[in-house]
């Protein structure tokens, strides 16, 4: 339980930290030196299949192979792997953590190459001891965030995945995005939606009429 605690609040964290800066996230129509600085809607998508599997497996520290979160985003495995590059590039060339997610070790063998949250997403000695106090009486809050976070980023990475967005002459990735937001039923103005996706107003209101177009 004091595991499951710590690795959704450090889940917690790093949601928290992304959804306040969708800029970093918006600059797949960027110029390549832009994209170089910041990341794109695959690198949120990439980030969110990590903390995904960290809930599921209660463990701050995955092993994912670039299939696995391919398939889950629906972004190709080169796109992938540049994101996960991203991810794991400090801010701050001094201090590893100052990274979005840090690799432990070498992959060998079958094993994948495993990832975990910069220390700078997690709780600390402090929160956890409060975790501990508070295990007792309201033991189930720690799984029942667990299954709130497997729930929402699961539906989150289909909705992304879809054949309806991602096959050829599909609604395309855009359209995609819109609905990701939109499905998570917090956001429904314009103005909301091209803050949370990047995208300006007019892509949006174009992405809205064909989600509505086709139902």
């Amino acid at each position: 339980l004091t595991r499951c605690a710590a690795t959704v609040e450090a889940v917690d964290a790093a949601q928290a930290r992304a959804n306040v800066m969708p800029g970093l996230w918006g600059g797949d129509r960027a110029s390549s030196s832009q994209r170089a600085r910041t990341g794109t809607h695959s690198t949120r998508a990439v980030l969110d299949a990590l903390c995904l599997y960290m809930a599921q497996a209660a463990q701050l520290t995955v092993e994912a192979d670039v299939r696995r979160i391919s398939a889950d985003t629906g972004y190709g495995r080169t796109t992938v792997h540049e994101a996960l590059r991203r991810l794991a590039t400090p801010t701050d060339e001094a201090s590893p953590e100052s990274a979005w997610i840090v690799r432990e070790g070498t992959p060998e063998g079958a094993h994948a190459q495993r990832y975990r949250l910069s220390q700078k997403f997690s709780t600390g000695t402090q929160a956890s001891n409060r975790t501990q106090v508070l295990a007792r009486p309201r033991a189930a809050l720690p799984l029942q965030a667990r299954t709130h976070h497997i729930a929402r980023l699961a539906k989150n990475l289909q909705a992304l995945a879809h054949d309806a967005f991602t096959a050829p002459h599909s609604l395309g990735r855009t359209t995609g995005l819109v609905y990701k937001y939109v499905d998570e039923g917090s956001v429904v103005t314009v103005d909301e939606l091209t803050r949370s996706t990047g995208l300006d107003a007019a892509r949006t209101r174009t992405a809205l009429r064909t989600l509505h177009a086709h139902g």
